[in-house]
């Protein structure tokens, strides 16, 4: 399999697939499967409108009014209870090192 000698070699090998897996599963996965994307793209667009007026600030500032909210997630992912296994994967990637490895493969 052309698997690395050196067990720190190894260790390196199967942090780095994590990590694919990782941006995968976190990542690419939910974008690809958003339920809609309409509403996501209404939000940002709102969100855009927002702070170019508080830019500009002064009265365009006051006219901003509030800051959009966020839609629900379980309008916009399949899963409602995602955000839950979002956070247990991070904290999953955090204890096998993931996260030092990606700044690594980064550098490479």
């Amino acid at each position: 399999f052309g698997l690395p000698e050196e067990f720190a070699e190894f260790r390196s090998l199967v942090r780095r697939g994590f990590v694919l897996e990782f941006l995968i599963v976190t990542v690419l996965r939910p974008v690809m499967n958003i339920n809609n994307p309409e509403e996501i793209m209404k939000w940002y667009k709102k969100l855009e409108k927002y702070d170019k007026m508080k830019a500009k600030g002064g009265v365009y500032a006051l006219l901003a009014g509030k800051k959009p909210k966020l839609p629900p997630q379980e309008s916009v992912f399949q899963n409602p209870r995602y955000m839950e296994f979002l956070q247990f994967y991070f904290k999953i990637a955090t204890a096998l090192g993931a996260f030092q490895e990606l700044g690594l493969i980064y550098f490479e």
